[in-house]
């Protein structure tokens, strides 16, 4: 699979960091994050979890699931540069046609990893298709980080009015919050931060 440019934007600022740390300073938000999808209130011991869009350490690796599986077309890159959990089931391909059975996941995550696909939409969709019944959907992306962050992998700008239009046919919402995803200190304006939703939602389509 030849990596198109956000990917390769995206393997570099891993690979290349100018922050040595960067992989820890993002994992251990996971905690934060898991208990604001509220992911900690989920029985999921004999559930099945997707993962798309993993980064080099999947949250899966936090998670007690029957069945762990993680999609990133950079799969390979990552394994090579940081390792891999045996226990999960890893899978190199794209968010906008994945190699699943229908209705195959009781839980599909997503950190950070819309904005960054070639077509979110497509993704959407699959998300739709591949989610059981009555399954949830835990969502935790930075709003419009293309403008508050501009890099070349982050493709769209995304916030709650565009994750609504695209889910709430089909799902509802079970907790939404907007919290602090990263703060930092800028020379000109002081202290501020970046915004995030933190969304957990419950597919109320039976008639799958």
């Amino acid at each position: 699979m030849k990596l198109s440019e956000n990917l390769q934007s995206e393997l570099k600022s891993w690979v290349d960091a100018d922050d040595e740390n960067k992989l820890e300073r993002e994992y251990i938000r996971y905690h934060r994050m898991i208990e604001e999808m509220l992911l900690n209130k989920l029985n999921l011991a004999k559930r099945s979890v997707l993962d798309i869009g993993c980064w080099p350490y999947s949250i899966l690796n936090l998670l007690d699931c029957k069945k762990k599986t993680v999609i990133d077309p950079l799969i390979d890159d990552y394994n090579k540069h940081f390792g891999f959990n045996p226990e999960i089931n890893y899978v190199k391909w794209v968010g906008e046609k994945m190699p699943f059975e229908k209705n195959s996941f009781d839980l599909v995550i997503t950190m950070n990893s819309l904005d960054h696909c070639e077509n979110p939409d497509e993704v959407i969709k699959e998300i739709r298709r591949v989610i059981k019944p009555s399954g949830y959907l835990a969502i935790h992306i930075c709003i419009n980080n293309a403008i508050n962050n501009p890099h070349p992998s982050h493709k769209i700008n995304i916030n709650s009015e565009w994750l609504h239009n695209r889910l709430d046919d089909m799902f509802e919402t079970v907790s939404e919050k907007v919290v602090p995803y990263w703060w930092q200190i800028d020379k000109t304006t002081g202290k501020r931060w970046q915004p995030a939703i933190a969304l957990l939602m419950r597919n109320c389509n039976f008639n799958k």
